[in-house]
């Protein structure tokens, strides 16, 4: 298995002031990498004219539901997606690990 060191990149300019403080925060790897392949991706998109920061959005809503509704049902889904909005305005995030 081939290992490589990732540098933490600057949060998109995007992301809220409340988010970009977050991102002083350890976090759970899993967040650590989602938020880089989405940061990537946004800024990809900002740089390339040929492709829309908005299409870019949209494109990674559809890619990841397209593959959460292999292993979820739409109403499992449905509820995650209620909760995970309702999460957003908290002022912090919690993960567990089965605790």
């Amino acid at each position: 298995m081939r290992m490589t060191q990732v540098k933490r990149a600057a949060p998109a300019a995007r992301y809220s002031p409340r988010i970009q403080q977050q991102e002083k925060f350890i976090v759970a790897g899993e967040f650590y990498v989602a938020r880089q392949c989405i940061s990537q991706a946004m800024q990809q998109a900002a740089q390339d004219p040929a492709m829309s920061p908005e299409v870019m959005d949209s494109a990674l809503l559809q890619t990841l539901l397209a593959g959460m509704l292999a292993t979820r049902t739409r109403k499992d889904l449905a509820s995650l997606i209620e909760f995970q909005l309702e999460s957003v305005g908290e002022d912090e995030f919690v993960v567990t690990r089965g605790c």
